[in-house]
This record gives structure tokens, C-alpha cells and sequence, in this order.
């Protein structure tokens, strides 16, 4: 009986061809294409669901992470200042705040005579 050294080939692991899917539950770090864009932000999506009605906010599927923040936070807001001013925030901008500073000096001046 000869010993034969131990096949190699087996243990190298080859690696699987990525496959692009719409299923991003089973491999979500395919669903970027390598670039970022405005709609893949939370303000974005505020903004759009805003301008939605009602009907569409019932039947609307998020599909991404931001989607489904700014669902939660518009329906939220329907009931709850904090979401409220915080979807205002984000889509209106903060509203500005007056300070009033108020700084009085005196100043003594004395004169000096020379002869």
C-alpha cells in the first residue's frame, strides 16, 4: 500500500461567483452598487413619503433601511411631537432661535491738562 500525499485540491475552497438579486435579505452587501446617492438618505426619504397621501403610505413597502425609518418616523409624527419636530427638522430645517445679547460698557475718560 502506497501513502499518497493528501489531496489539496479539496481543501482550497473556490470562491462563489456573486450573484446579483433583488433578494437582499440573503446577501445585503449586494444591493449597493458602489456609489451613494441622495435617495439613500433618511431626509430624502421624508421628503417623499411626505408629499404622499395617506392611501399611499398604507400600502407602501419600504425596501431599503432608510425607507422604513422614514415610514415609521411620518406615521410616528401623525401623533407624537417628538417625531414631529424632528421630520420638521430634517425637511424644513431647524427654525432659528433669536439670541438677544445685551452688553452695555462704560467708559470714564479723563482728561489730562498739560501747561
Amino acid at each position: 500500500m502506497k501513502n499518497h500525499p493528501p489531496n489539496t485540491k479539496k481543501l482550497v475552497k473556490t470562491p462563489q461567483p456573486i450573484q446579483l438579486n433583488n433578494d437582499i435579505t440573503k446577501r445585503p452587501q449586494d444591493r449597493s452598487l458602489g456609489y451613494w446617492t441622495a435617495k439613500d438618505s433618511v431626509s430624502y426619504q421624508y421628503k417623499h413619503l411626505l408629499k404622499q397621501s395617506p392611501q399611499y403610505l398604507k400600502q407602501f413597502k419600504p425596501e431599503t433601511i432608510a425607507q422604513a425609518i422614514a415610514l415609521n418616523a411620518v406615521k410616528q409624527s401623525l401623533n407624537d411631537l417628538p417625531y414631529l419636530k424632528e421630520v420638521t427638522d430634517r425637511t424644513e430645517g431647524k427654525a432659528p432661535q433669536a439670541v438677544l445679547v445685551e452688553q452695555r460698557t462704560e467708559f470714564k475718560v479723563s482728561f489730562i491738562e498739560s501747561d
